[in-house]
């Protein structure tokens, strides 16, 4: 299955388990791991990097994408090359990506019809629902204190998530009466805003708890985890 990339994204981790050819797992003790990315179609190189050995015994291995890595959209694979002490070499291929770029809202208007279980054939006209989404989108970047332009992959799954429920609780707000039953709507308003705010307290506190050396984020939460007294950052 091909994995879906934003253009820049940092912080994407690429893994691979060494397995023989009976199933059983193939140890990286004594062996040097890198992973090439090639674009599909020419089998062109882009990059080449040395993997880091998580788990030897398990023969687990990963590499976290930097800048610059995944700066180009197209379809890439990756192939790892493990070399091992004794001279014995293994080349196995990973898993493809494609690397895609983020324009307008994060989450489009299809995404939110299968979340909300609307064909489009029963649904708001696609300016109305492209403005449900901007509104959520717009309102999240008020509550959450991260860069509107966070390419991070964790942070940008837990945005969408909660913009479709921002949204979809706009969407059955402003629904006709006549087309749902109300007590269906209020019930499926309040799920989706609850869900929405327990999410929105997890993201806070995942930006939190990086605030210090993080580069995503806007402002930082006073927070009494700062060893600085003297920080405007610090609360004790």
């Amino acid at each position: 299955m091909t994995k879906k990339i934003y253009i820049d994204t940092v912080g994407y981790e690429m893994s691979i388990e060494t397995l023989n050819n009976d199933g059983t797992i193939k140890s990286l003790a004594d062996a040097t791991v890198t992973v090439k990315l090639y674009e599909i179609g020419t089998n062109t190189l882009k990059w080449s990097h040395e993997a880091t050995i998580d788990n030897a015994a398990l023969g687990q291995a990963s590499y976290t994408t930097v800048a610059g890595d995944l700066d180009t959209i197209g379809s890439y694979y990756a192939l790892w090359n493990i070399t091992y002490d004794s001279g014995e070499i293994r080349n196995l291929q990973g898993e493809t990506y494609e690397i895609e770029t983020q324009l307008g809202n994060l989450v489009g208007y299809q995404e939110l019809l299968d979340f909300m279980d609307i064909i489009p054939s029963e649904a708001k006209p696609v300016s109305v629902v492209e403005s449900y989404l901007e509104e959520a989108e717009d309102l999240l970047d008020i509550l959450v204190p991260s860069r509107a332009n966070s390419s991070d992959s964790d942070f940008i799954a837990i945005k969408k998530a909660i913009i479709k429920r921002f949204a979809a609780g706009t969407y059955f707000s402003n629904m006709d009466e006549n087309s749902v039953n109300p007590n269906l709507r209020l019930n499926k308003v309040k799920a989706w805003r609850e869900e929405a705010k327990l999410m929105q307290d997890k993201f806070n506190e995942m930006l939190s708890s990086t605030a210090e050396d993080s580069t995503g984020i806007i402002r930082r939460v006073k927070n009494s985890s700062y060893s600085d007294v003297n920080s405007i950052d610090y609360e004790g």
